[in-house]
């Protein structure tokens, strides 16, 4: 290789280099002037519903954790029910083809007392959390 060419592409290579050190300068100045303004619009945190937030860090912990605790159980009611209404479907499904109108009644009284136990469950835990 010649001394010119390794010369060129030295000089292509500073060019880009400080065209990239240029560019990442302006989108650090760019973000730190920025980020106020960003901030400032932001709300203010809600706290927790549970109680006052002002025993510090574990307590907003523990109050979001009951929080979250109450919404699973949420979660695992609406599954309950979404289960229990598929089987009752497919029981009335069968009932109409065979005739078997008891195990209909059945399903579907046994799948509501399932509903109400479980919300009843999810009622005392969230009493116990």
């Amino acid at each position: 290789m010649s001394i010119e060419l390794i010369e060129n592409k030295l000089g292509k290579l500073k060019g880009v280099v400080s065209r990239t050190s240029t560019v990442i300068a302006t989108a650090a100045i760019s973000a730190a002037l920025a980020s106020p303004m960003a901030s400032a619009i932001l709300p203010a945190v809600e706290a927790p519903s549970g109680g006052t937030a002002t025993g510090g860090l574990m307590t907003n912990l523990q109050l979001y954790l009951k929080e979250y605790g109450a919404l699973i159980g949420l979660v695992v009611c609406v599954v309950a029910f979404i289960i229990v209404a598929v089987s009752g479907i497919a029981s009335f499904h069968e009932a109409t083809k065979k005739g078997e109108w008891s195990k209909f009644g059945i399903t579907v009284t046994v799948g509501i007392i399932l509903i109400v136990v479980i919300i009843w469950l999810a009622n005392k835990a969230a009493a116990i959390l």
